[in-house]
């Protein structure tokens, strides 16, 4: 037609001002399928992100990239995300993308760490790969086992100075971002410098079910323990929701049981899981 693009850019300016042109952005994240939002409602969360997959895929990193995607949406100045460990935050933190357009950012640790190790369960890796990803001022590791010996022994620890400062940072987070662990497997609790084969067979024994923030819950989404939540470095459930985002990520058909006793405890009010998982919990009729 002969026309420049500068004379196009003024035409679409005013069609734009007389209310001709109208510019939307499609955004695939901000989008709820049947799944999503059956879950949505039936638990009174604020999002459900499903995974979809297809026969080749691998569950836990398709699930991971979706975290990261979605986590991308919300993050802002000054939020500080605390960020639990194991292998799929680790796949996460290799997802998220680079930004330099946030400011005083900051990183924590969601929990104490493993002492001992059979296998990497990432306890650092995935807290550096979100520093560096998000530009963070500062990253908080809260270097302390996941479980101690006694209540006070733990009260005297975390009042050493500089645990003390993480500590604070941990409860000042708005963003709380962690995995769904099944107890019989979890790589939080027996046999890797968590608790004694007594302690998790008597847990158990409780109908233990789920693992979530290292808080072991029953199928009622109920503390199994109240001895082994004081002797836990965690926030309390309390503490926790009271976030603003509470992320829950979780994959693989195993973990439907574990998903479903977490989302009855209330922890999280986000959740991103796959669709073998989503179809389970919407099968699922008390």
């Amino acid at each position: 037609m002969q026309i420049s693009r500068s004379y196009v850019s003024k035409l679409l300016f005013e069609a734009k001002k007389l209310g001709i042109v109208k510019v939307y952005v499609h955004d695939p994240m901000n989008n709820e399928n049947r799944l999503e939002k059956e879950i949505r409602q039936r638990f009174g969360l604020e999002k459900v992100v499903v995974a979809e997959l297809s026969l080749s895929d691998n569950a836990a990193g398709v699930v991971a990239k979706r975290a990261s995607q979605w986590l991308d949406t919300i993050l802002s100045d000054g939020d500080t995300v605390a960020l639990g460990w194991g292998r799929t935050m680790y796949l996460m933190t290799q997802n998220m993308r680079k930004r330099k357009d946030l400011k005083d950012i900051s990183v924590v640790s969601l929990y104490g760490m493993q002492s001992i190790m059979h296998e990497n369960v990432y306890n650092i890796e995935g807290l550096t790969n979100m520093t560096e990803a998000l530009g963070a001022s500062t990253c908080y590791a809260l270097t302390v086992p996941v479980f101690l010996s006694d209540e006070s022994l733990k009260k005297k620890i975390l009042e050493e100075k500089s645990l003390l400062k993480v500590f604070n940072k941990l409860r000042s987070a708005n963003i709380a971002v962690f995995t769904v662990g099944i107890p019989r497997r979890s790589t939080f609790l027996g046999g890797y410098g968590g608790l004694e084969q007594g302690e998790l067979d008597a847990l158990l024994s409780k109908d233990a079910t789920s693992e979530v923030c290292l808080h072991v819950l029953n199928r009622e989404g109920q503390v199994c323990s109240e001895n082994i939540e004081k002797r836990t470095v965690t926030l309390p459930i309390e503490e926790l929701k009271k976030k603003q985002f509470r992320i829950a990520v979780a994959a693989g058909r195993p973990k439907t049981d574990a998903v479903f006793s977490a989302l009855k405890s209330g922890i999280a009010n986000v959740l991103i899981i796959d669709e073998d998982i989503a179809k389970e919990i919407v099968a699922w009729r008390e």
